[in-house]
């Protein structure tokens, strides 16, 4: 039992003070943001693959009749029309 309860507390510090001891990369820390996303960036058929995934996320959330109101591209965000408005 307190074999069992000493390993867990090694893992469980091993665990909160990794992050913490690890130097950060010089790259990690210097590398740039992205650029917005916008809408004339993507093929058409990219265009198509994330509107389906705005369908799915949309279907899953509100049910079968639910509609894609409106995808932003920049913010990579989809509002969703629910059944009966």
């Amino acid at each position: 039992m307190l074999c069992r309860l000493a390993f867990a507390l090694l893992l469980s510090g091993g665990l909160f003070l990794t992050p913490v001891v690890e130097p950060v990369k010089p790259a990690m820390g210097a590398s740039k943001k992205k650029p917005p996303l916008k809408r004339s960036d993507l093929t058409p058929e990219q265009r198509e693959k994330v509107m389906e995934y705005a369908r799915a996320l949309c279907k899953k959330k509100y049910g079968a009749s639910a509609r894609v109101y409106r995808i932003d591209y920049a913010k990579r965000m989809v509002w969703c029309r629910p059944p009966g408005s």
